[in-house]
């Protein structure tokens, strides 16, 4: 049964999709964190830059990668909750194991192809989740 969700195409447009938001935000975020770093060996006088009393650039700085962090962890929020859950929720439903414990782990070959089967030609409004 698993090896059945895990062959269709909705599962492998839900792990695209994961993929590509995980990786760019991933991307974005060293980015920015190397950024910071790069800034603080090379441009020591321009991080030393006072901004408000005692508080300089660097401070503030190193505060946006905490603000960077809550900021990517929502984006993920709710991205998941529009794109991936909705794809996720169908595919269990599909396959039987919605709420289910200790669900057939392998089932035959031609209850295989029949869910194979049936995930791969689902309705549109579940293709769009993705």
């Amino acid at each position: 049964m698993f090896g059945a969700v895990r062959d269709s195409r909705a599962f492998g447009e839900l792990r695209r999709s994961y993929r590509r938001f995980a990786f760019s935000m991933t991307a974005a975020f060293l980015v920015l964190y190397i950024l910071y770093v790069l800034l603080c060996t090379y441009a020591p006088h321009l991080v030393a830059t006072k901004v408000v009393g005692n508080v300089n650039a660097a401070f503030l700085i190193g505060l946006a990668q905490f603000a960077s962090t809550f900021a990517i962890a929502w984006l993920y929020t709710r991205f998941a909750n529009a794109r991936l859950d909705p794809v996720a929720d169908w595919l269990r439903s599909e396959a039987g194991l919605d709420g289910e414990a200790g669900v057939d782990q392998e089932a035959g070959p031609e209850r295989r192809a029949a869910l194979t089967q049936r995930i791969d030609n689902r309705p549109a409004d579940a293709k769009n989740g993705v």
